[in-house]
């Protein structure tokens, strides 16, 4: 199955991440459930792209989710946030 590049991670984001709807623990569930093995990849390797780099800048994500920072390193720490209990078994933000 093809996906469009961080496809995966904007839909997710956007449904589960939603400041009317953020829901880490039903995003977990999504990206653990039996069949997802391929989604959950792509998914924490585009998380960890945009960590690391510009690939969804903080604008898109505020626009994706209606979320707002005051600044690049808020919104940093909010996917270092997310990606730490999604995949290190860290306390829910």
């Amino acid at each position: 199955m093809a996906f469009e590049k961080l496809e995966i991670l904007k839909r997710r984001l956007r449904n589960y991440c939603n400041v009317n709807a953020f829901d880490l623990i039903a995003l977990k569930a999504n990206l653990d459930a039996p069949g997802n093995a391929e989604i959950r990849d792509i998914f924490r390797a585009e998380l960890e792209d945009a960590i690391a780099s510009d690939v969804l800048p903080q604008a898109e994500y505020e626009k994706l989710t209606a979320e707002e920072f005051e600044d690049d390193a808020e919104y940093r720490d909010n996917l270092r946030g997310i990606h730490a209990y999604l995949f290190e078994g860290a306390p829910h933000p």
